[in-house]
This record gives structure tokens, sequence and C-alpha cells, in this order.
């Protein structure tokens, strides 16, 4: 064999079927794939532009990743060679440096601003914390400039400080952190020209940095707040749970009566003890509604006979139940054949 066909064989690959029986694919075909869910078995199920496929992989690819594959066609199998895979963890980092320069760039104005009184001498002298705040500045303009730089920024560096101590929090001591961190900064120079308005009374030039300070201070907390709501789905189940085999999680925006709005929070779980359990919790103007389904009678009988604790649970959360059902069902899908706004768990 020669070595090039050695080294093809080698290549990570996956050998599929087409789950529609009108998807056709040429010898040599290059595709791009999403990887949306596993099968019970636990192939994959790949989405592509022409179709879906099921497929058995040689490595391990995790759902939620982006896969570039090359069809092998032959009369016995369709194989697809992997050219490249990016994880769900590398997207979820794409994501954030578009976030973050889509919330750079209209800051632009203000860190020039803030840039300028940092080097006005009377405002230097009276502010030291401003000399340290031009470094960061300059490096901020920098990462709008060339996007490029900033992936390699999230991981290394104090402006960002929730990405530096996920990725770099055993190569820098915590207070070297704070201290070259934007926002902690932003806030010390706050304090300073307050403690300076109360001493000395605020002069124009405090007042103009002091509502520069606010407005990027301001604009940081939204992104903060946007980035940790973005990121709640995967942060949100902090906890082992010993008898959960598998299941998922997923969010839906639906139109009830005329100018209502329902949202529908539906949970499956596969438990070892007591099997296939689905919870449906429907939020609307008053209340919710749950509705708890199961394919075991004496699993349907221990939730009902635990209903007062429940209810009572809501009640001192604060949440108004308007109705809660808890029925046996003769079957129930676990994991439906695409989940479009949701997660899945495994144990």
């Amino acid at each position: 064999m020669q070595i090039d066909k050695i080294l093809q064989a080698l290549k990570p690959q996956l050998i599929a079927r087409p789950l529609e029986a009108t998807l056709v694919i040429k010898n040599g075909e290059v595709l791009q794939a999403e990887i949306t869910g596993r099968t019970e078995k636990g192939t994959l199920i790949l989405t592509t532009p022409k179709g879906r496929f099921e497929a058995t992989s040689t490595v391990e690819l995790k759902e939620g990743g982006l896969v570039r594959l090359k069809a092998e066609v032959s009369a016995k199998q369709l194989t697809l060679r992997v050219i490249d895979y990016k994880p769900p963890e590398e997207l979820l980092l794409e994501k954030k440096i578009t976030r973050l320069l889509k919330w750079l760039r209209p800051q632009e104005a203000v860190l020039k601003d803030l840039l300028s009184q940092a080097s006005e001498k009377p405002l230097k002298d009276l502010i030291p914390e401003l000399k340290g705040l031009s470094s960061i500045i300059k490096q901020i303009e920098s990462f709008v400039e060339n996007p490029k730089t900033l992936k390699e920024a999230l991981k290394h560096s104090g402006i960002f400080f929730e990405s530096t101590l996920k990725h770099s929090i055993s190569e820098k001591s915590l207070k070297e952190l704070i201290n070259h961190d934007l926002k902690a900064k932003l806030l010390r120079i706050k304090r300073q020209i307050d403690s300076l308005a109360h001493e000395k009374g605020i002069s124009q030039e405090l007042r103009v940095l002091k509502e520069n300070t606010e407005k990027l201070l301001h604009t940081i907390e939204y992104y903060q707040f946007k980035n940790i709501m973005d990121d709640t789905l995967q942060l949100f189940i902090p906890f082992v749970w010993k008898d959960l085999l598998e299941g998922s999680i997923e969010f839906r925006k639906a139109k009830g009566s005329p100018k209502k709005v329902l949202y529908h929070c539906i949970i499956k779980l596969n438990l070892s003890r007591h099997g296939k359990l689905m919870v449906v919790v429907t939020q609307e103007k008053g209340g919710i509604h749950i509705g708890m389904f199961t394919e075991k009678a004496d699993f349907a009988d221990l939730l009902s006979s635990n209903s007062k604790v429940l209810k009572e649970r809501l009640r001192r959360a604060g949440l108004s139940l308007r109705n809660l059902i808890i029925e046996k069902q003769n079957e129930i899908e676990l994991i439906e054949e695409t989940i479009t706004r949701g997660l899945n768990i495994r144990a």
C-alpha cells in the first residue's frame, strides 16, 4: 500500500447512512455538518444543508460541534473522512469573541476620551490609577483593529477577568489578575473621583472623566450580564445525579390565545430506578402549569404522594401553581430527533 493511502486510512472517519431516502452524496463531496445529537444506541446525528445522517465515529466527537467531512462512496458503505473539527468549547469561544468585538467597537470614542484624559497632567497626578488604565485601553484598541489577537487575549489577558480566571488561574496570582482587570481599575478610578469631589469639589475635567468612567462601567456590566445569561444553559446544573442515565432540556416559546405568549420548558429524563420521566412546565401571565408523565404506575403514585411537598416549595419560592397533572403514559420518547433550543444531559 502506498504511503498516502496509509495516511488516509489513519485519518478520523465516520461510517454514515443518510436518514432521508432522497439524500444523494457524490464521491469526493465535501460537507459541513453540525453534530446535533445522539440516538439511544449512541450513534451520532449529523445535520448538513443537504439533510441528516446517522453515523459511527472512530474518534470522540462532541454534540454541538462542527465538522467538515469528505465523502467516500462505495457500493457497500458511505465513509466520511474528517477534514476539520471544532468542538463546542471552541465554538463558544468564537461566539464570545464576536460578542466582545460587537461590544468594543461602539466604545472607541469613550476609550479615546479616557486615554486622552489619562495623559493630562493635573488628572494624572490626582488619580494614579489613570497610568495603568492607558496600557489597558491601548490594548483594547489593538483588539478592535486586529480581531485575531483577541482569541489569545481571552486566555491570557487580565482585561477580560472572567475568561482569565477560567483559563489562566494557575499561571497568575489572583491579586495580579484583579490589579490588571479593566473593570476593577475603573471602579477604583470612580472611587478616587468621588473622594476628590468630596474633599475639593468636582471640576469640569473630573466631571467628564467620571461620566466616561461610569458609561464604560455600565457597558461592561451589561456585557457581563448578557454573557452570564447566554451561558446559563451550560452552568445551571452544578451537581452529580447518580440515578440519571441521560436526558434533555428544551425551551420553547409559543402563542396561546390572542396577545398571550406561553413559555415551555420540557424536561426528559431516564432514571436508573424509575425509568423515563417527562416534565412539561408552562409559564403564562398569572402562574405556571406543570405536567409530569412517567411509564411506571408506581412512580406516578410516588410523585402524586409527594405533590404537596412540590406545591409548598413552589409557594415558598413565590411561584403561583395554577395546575398540576401527574399521569402514567404507555410510552415516552426520551430525546427527540432534533433539539433546536436546548441541551442534552448525559451521566
